[in-house]
């Protein structure tokens, strides 16, 4: 009967060993699978940005919508690619940051403040 029982045992630990690699097998299945939807699903959101462009800048071309009121992207993008390369925008996003940062403290310390 030793023999058996230790046959069994043999069996069962190739058993669990089997079992262990489909494991792995299905979860890498797995994060494969939600990888593809992540790249699926970024994809879509860049497609439904490019989409949205495209019909804003066609509809400015066509004159159905007023390039005053609500800009062209084209012109948009061209305005803050010169503004980047000359320096000009971060040099005014550091200005702004630095003159907002007395009244982000002053709100943040008054919501710390205990009510009276």
């Amino acid at each position: 009967m030793s023999t058996s029982r230790s046959e069994l045992a043999e069996s069962r630990s190739e058993l669990a060993d089997i079992n262990s690699i489909e494991d792995r097998r299905l979860q890498s299945e797995a994060r494969a699978a939600e990888r593809h939807d992540r790249i699926v699903v970024l994809a879509m959101r860049i497609a439904l940005i490019a989409l949205i462009l495209l019909l804003w800048e066609g509809a400015i071309r066509l004159g159905w919508a007023q390039e005053l009121l609500i800009g062209q992207p084209s012109r948009i993008g061209q305005f803050l690619a010169e503004t980047f390369s000359g320096g000009e925008l971060l040099q005014d996003t550091f200005v702004t940051g630095m003159e907002q940062w007395p009244d982000i403290l002053l709100e943040s310390s008054s919501e710390l403040a205990p009510d009276c």
